[in-house]
């Protein structure tokens, strides 16, 4: 016995409704870091140099801890070392750099009292440009309120406004991922480590009383940090 037509058509419709709201109801993808980084402007830098080989620069700065950034575009060994005046390395971590391939990252000389006077590129395939900026309590803020910070290389993110009390961490990538807090005068002796950690990571760290400063010191993929507080 055939089916009436108008029995058939209801079937269809019911059916391809049936489909379409499975195809509509597919569960988001899982959240990953955002690539886009937090944006801060340093000013101007003590000094600014580029290069496609080893060298060594003399630099002359204020007292004072301060920030390098340096972007290589080469595909072997990056190493670059900071010193004072009687050859002891000034940089926290040492060296400088040491990557292998293109790099770009900011990172901490002159803390408790040292003097950088010279940055030696030991090991160069490519083009490089490394610049020095400074220290100050004017260096520009990143968060003013809780909120998130975003990056995907080494950077100094500073934090006014607020008393911070955690930190939401969320890292993808392969190689280390360091993150260290810091107090308003930047000293070493005073840091807490809140991440260190090989691949990809996520993590929530209650933050101590006095932090001003998040330091990822080691990043080569794209990570998040939300901070919370009042």
């Amino acid at each position: 016995m055939k089916k009436p037509i108008f029995t058939l058509i209801t079937t269809s419709i019911l059916l391809l409704g049936f489909l379409s709201g499975c195809i509509l109801r597919k569960p988001p993808p899982e959240s990953t870091p955002s690539s886009a980084p937090t944006q801060v402007s340093y000013g101007i830098p003590f000094t600014s140099f580029s290069g496609d080989k080893p060298d060594n620069i003399a630099i002359q700065k204020p007292e004072g801890p301060a920030l390098v950034h340096m972007v290589y575009a080469g595909p072997d060994s990056f190493v670059v070392r900071a010193y004072d005046k009687d050859g002891n390395e000034t940089s926290y971590p040492t060296p400088l750099a040491d990557e292998v391939g293109p790099f770009e990252g900011y990172r901490l000389i002159d803390l408790v009292g040292k003097q950088t006077a010279s940055i030696n590129v030991e090991y160069s395939s490519g083009a490089y440009k490394i610049e020095v900026f400074p220290i100050t309590p004017e260096f520009p803020t990143a968060l003013t309120a809780p909120g998130m910070i975003q990056g995907t290389f080494p950077n100094l993110y500073k934090m006014s406004g607020f008393t911070p009390d955690k930190a939401e961490l969320n890292y993808q990538g392969e190689s280390n991922f360091t993150v260290q807090v810091l107090d308003q005068n930047l000293q070493n002796n005073n840091w807490i480590s809140i991440a260190n950690e090989i691949g990809n990571y996520k993590g929530t760290k209650t933050l101590p009383n006095g932090v001003v400063y998040i330091y990822v010191e080691s990043a080569t993929g794209a990570y998040t940090i939300g901070i919370t507080g009042k």
